[in-house]
This record gives structure tokens, C-alpha cells and sequence, in this order.
């Protein structure tokens, strides 16, 4: 794999062939192992969307906009990616994942040093601390044509780069960072951990094979997987709070 070309380009053209070039896998994990949690907690959320089959089913105007955003990140026609930034935003609100020093972006673009060349990335969702400007969660939308794991792993090579570039007065470059990281397709996620350390970043930078791997964790949660209940993702009631209290379980890596 030391001999597969390299390239300057785009994180947001990353595939897999980027991942092997560089030498980074992903491990899926179970529940226990990736959110070192014995069972699942209950997830933050007002009750009503825990239930509601509908926007009508609501009594609170939190349940009702989140709802409301949901029901647009289904996939029934053109435009839903969008729906879903907007989702995972107002989730993220209700489940108490913004809080001081957190602050959100959508759309944000960073800068990706490859190959001795400056290209860019478009990260969909990210958070980051204002008190010391690093980026500490990416999410990725999964888009037709596009591979969504390679491209949230390359935008969290850029986004360490970024955080080594634009510390705070005094700041001392990072030698490793976990980037958190989560996959969205329509409203069903998918959760990462990904460990960027400073000899991947140069390696990356100046087109070079690593010296060690880097193993990525990933938890995919447990539904069953047909068409319909895919398409429905937090629509359906049991998937629903499947899928929150996941990201009630990882909210606790923010902290």
C-alpha cells in the first residue's frame, strides 16, 4: 500500500482508495465497547417526541419544530440532504449538545493540506469550543456518489490541521486528537471516533505512507435493515428512540 498513488485533491473526493493510501481502517465496535456504557441511557428529549407520530402529536413548540425538521429529512424527493443538516442542528439544541463553549456551523468550508497542495473540504455540520477555536465534532450528510465515511474522515484531518493553525494565544500544536464524528443517511446515524495524530496530518500534507495504521472506531446501531424502515429512519417510533439514546450516550465525549 506504500506504493498506491497519491494525490492532491478535494477531501470531498475521498474514497476508499484515499483511506488505503493512507493507511486507515474503520473497526466497528458493539454499543458497550464504542460508548463504554453497560445500557443505553434515556434519551434528554421532551417526551412528546418520543412518541409523536406526527407534528400534530405535539403539545410543546421544541417537539414540534424538531418534529417538523425530521419529517423534511425524510427521503421522499429532491433537497432532503438539506433537511437533514437541519435536523441534526435543531437535535442537537434540544439534546443539550450546545452549550457554552460549544458553538455550531453548517456549511463550513476548511482548508485540507494535501500533497503540498491547499485544497478545500465542505463539512456539513461541525461543533467547536470558542475557548480554544478547536473543531471537535464533524457530521456528514451521505449523499448519492459520494463515499460518506472517507470524505468525515478526511474533513477530520483538516479540521486537526485547522486546530493546529488557529489555537489561541500561545497554544501549543496538538501531537493526537479524537475527532467525533457522525454519518447521517436521511435521519439514521451512524457514530465515529477518529484518531488524527500530527504524523498522519504531515503525511497527508506532503503525500506520504504513514508509519503505523490509524484505526478508526464506528458504531452502527442495531435495527433491522429493510427499504421502508431505512427510508423512515427516526420516523419510525421504535428506531426513534434507538437512535437518540445513541446520541444521548455520545454527547458524553463532548463534555
Amino acid at each position: 500500500m506504500a506504493n498506491i498513488p497519491r494525490s492532491a485533491k478535494s477531501g470531498d473526493e475521498w474514497n476508499q482508495n484515499d483511506l488505503h493510501s493512507y493507511d486507515i481502517k474503520i473497526e466497528f465496535q458493539d454499543a458497550q465497547t464504542f460508548f463504554s456504557e453497560t445500557s443505553l441511557p434515556e434519551p434528554s428529549v421532551q417526551q412528546d417526541f418520543l412518541t409523536a407520530r406526527s407534528c400534530d402529536d405535539t403539545i410543546d413548540d421544541v417537539s414540534f419544530n424538531l418534529f417538523a425538521q425530521l419529517e423534511c429529512a425524510i427521503p421522499y424527493g429532491q433537497g432532503w440532504d438539506n433537511g437533514t443538516v437541519d435536523f441534526v442542528v435543531a437535535l442537537f439544541h434540544a439534546m443539550g449538545y450546545m452549550h457554552r463553549p460549544h458553538v455550531i456551523h453548517s456549511g463550513m468550508k476548511l482548508p485540507f493540506d494535501i500533497c503540498s497542495k491547499e485544497e478545500i473540504i465542505h463539512t456539513d455540520v461541525c461543533i467547536s469550543r470558542t475557548d480554544t477555536k478547536q473543531i471537535i465534532l464533524l457530521v456528514q450528510v451521505a449523499e448519492p456518489d459520494m463515499d460518506p465515511h472517507a470524505r468525515l474522515i478526511a474533513a477530520a484531518i483538516a479540521a486537526f490541521q485547522d486546530n493546529n493553525d488557529t489555537g489561541p494565544p500561545m497554544w501549543s500544536p496538538l501531537d493526537n486528537r479524537v475527532i467525533f464524528g457522525i454519518i447521517l443517511c436521511a435521519s439514521c446515524p451512524s457514530f465515529f471516533k477518529i484518531p488524527v495524530t500530527r504524523v498522519l496530518s504531515e503525511c497527508v500534507q506532503y503525500g506520504q505512507f504513514p508509519p503505523t495504521p490509524t484505526i478508526v472506531a464506528g458504531f452502527v446501531p442495531d435495527i433491522h435493515s429493510n427499504s421502508d424502515r431505512f427510508l423512515l429512519g427516526m420516523g419510525n417510533l421504535d428506531q426513534r428512540r434507538i437512535f437518540l439514546q445513541c446520541f444521548e450516550a455520545f454527547k458524553k465525549f463532548l463534555m
